[in-house]
């Protein structure tokens, strides 16, 4: 009997094992899977006739979507098939796995729809040709001819907290203005449901609406993105940084596979006991993660004991300065570890002299108790 893998969960997948037993074969699921190496692995670990690529949940650039599913072909005697539900015909994600050689792309709205998408694959037919014909009547598409001269973000820092107003927000826009600062193209993603971005144009003096299209907020100088659906067209604008604030892990639409998808992750928390219960119900899925971890709100006295508590993941544990005003950078100097960036001369001279005295007192006292500084 044929074996098919499909590259997702089975809460998304769930109609294709239909479509497999129509056609008489066993379907695997790969489960939860967030890079592209996951993508990778999974694909390559066992034989498949068949492998389908769910990549409707997603952020990932064109090059590097089209690099990682020319690797699967390449190293795989499977056929190839997408997923990539709603995804329009002309985006840089369709066009990217056609540039890959994928001859299989299933990307209709609709669930019955992506069933007859589907069929192809198994057919041993291709629908390639009818998506590129309803491209816009783009052909270049068939000839291999991805979307190369656009700019794709070079890195993409995620920032999740595991309860509501533990300064998550605040951090995303300190973590813009130092990248700003040191002279690196960035931009603010709201990637959660509070509407925040658009009450700035009620409540801070001089916002503005740059492009209504986009959901491209202007804030004292930070470009900021409300609308999720216009991402595609945000990574083509030249921006060397992203800043996704993804709001509180505990919310009911949390977006955790985008947040574990992204380059830098990082997690705000507190140390009061309702925080600490909420820290601890998410600690078991953000401890096999490279994940980066800010208390907020911790006097300097209770830090040697939240080091103390993370134990060995001490090393990537941060504290966030008091920080009453988001938009006026604190100088906090975890960022350049974080983000691993040499800092312009002006940003870390300006860095070192508001924190100087007392980095240097915190450092004294570990030393004679005979602890590491972990920031």
């Amino acid at each position: 009997m044929k074996k098919v893998l499909f590259i997702g969960t089975a809460d998304n997948g769930y109609w294709v094992a239909d479509v497999a037993a129509e056609f008489g074969y066993d379907i695997e699921y790969s489960g939860f899977v967030v890079s592209s190496n996951e993508m990778l692995d999974n694909a390559l670990r066992d034989s498949y006739d068949y492998i389908i690529i769910d990549i409707s949940e997603l952020y990932i650039s064109g090059p590097d979507l089209e690099f990682t599913i020319k690797q699967i072909i390449t190293g795989s005697s499977a056929a190839v098939g997408i997923v990539a539900q709603g995804i329009p015909n002309g985006s840089v994600a369709v066009t990217s796995c056609i540039a890959a050689g994928v001859k299989n792309i299933c990307n209709s709205l609709y669930v019955g729809e992506l069933r007859k998408e589907l069929q192809y694959l198994f057919k041993g037919e291709s629908n390639v040709e009818m998506i590129a014909t309803q491209t816009n009547g783009r052909r270049d598409i068939i000839n291999h001819k991805p979307l190369r001269d656009i700019n794709i973000a070079r890195k993409t820092i995620a920032v999740a907290g595991s309860v509501d107003r533990i300064g998550t927000t605040t951090q995303a826009i300190q973590i813009v203005k130092f990248l700003q600062m040191n002279g690196k193209k960035t931009a603010y993603i709201e990637a959660n449901n509070s509407g925040y971005v658009g009450d700035l144009l009620n409540t801070q003096s001089g916002a503005r609406i740059e492009n209504e299209a986009l959901g491209w907020v202007v804030v004292r100088d930070i470009d900021m993105f409300f609308d999720l659906s216009q991402i595609e067209n945000i990574y083509q604008m030249g921006y060397e940084y992203l800043v996704f604030d993804f709001g509180s892990m505990q919310d009911d639409d949390f977006q955790e596979i985008p947040f574990y998808e992204k380059d830098i992750k990082i997690t705000v928390h507190g140390a009061s006991p309702s925080e600490l219960k909420a820290f601890d119900q998410c600690i078991e899925k953000l401890y096999p993660r490279n994940v980066v971890y800010i208390f907020s709100f911790i006097p300097k006295n209770e830090e040697e004991d939240v080091l103390e508590m993370m134990d060995d993941r001490s090393d990537k544990t941060y504290f966030a300065p008091y920080t009453p005003n988001p938009y006026s950078y604190s100088g906090e100097n975890a960022y350049p570890k974080i983000i691993q960036f040499e800092q312009t001369k002006k940003a870390a001279t300006e860095d070192t002299e508001k924190k100087k005295k007392g980095l240097f007192g915190r450092k004294k006292k570990k030393r004679d108790k005979g602890v590491t500084d972990n920031e």
